[in-house]
């Protein structure tokens, strides 16, 4: 014999806890954005800093290169130096 389940006690279980937990900057970006390269970018930037860190800097960047071309385009000092 099955159970039912009630799926809307389980949403709201899952809401509430979920409510309380921190997204990951890269997975923002990914959902904001649904650009791999993007993604890509952040999560290399991620590797080595903090979210709020990342998020900061990939913002920073999307503003100066916001394809692979563009960023190609780019000296590393332009890239140091992208203004916020």
């Amino acid at each position: 014999m099955s159970k039912q389940i009630d799926i809307e006690y389980f949403l709201r279980v899952v809401e509430e806890d979920v409510r309380h937990r921190q997204v990951p900057v890269v997975d923002l970006i990914a959902v904001q954005t649904k650009d791999p390269f993007k993604v890509l970018v952040a999560t290399i930037l991620s590797a080595r800093t903090r979210d709020e860190v990342t998020a900061r800097a990939a913002a920073r960047l999307f503003t100066r290169a916001a394809t692979v071309q563009e960023l190609a385009a780019l000296s590393a000092e332009e890239i140091a130096g992208c203004p916020v």
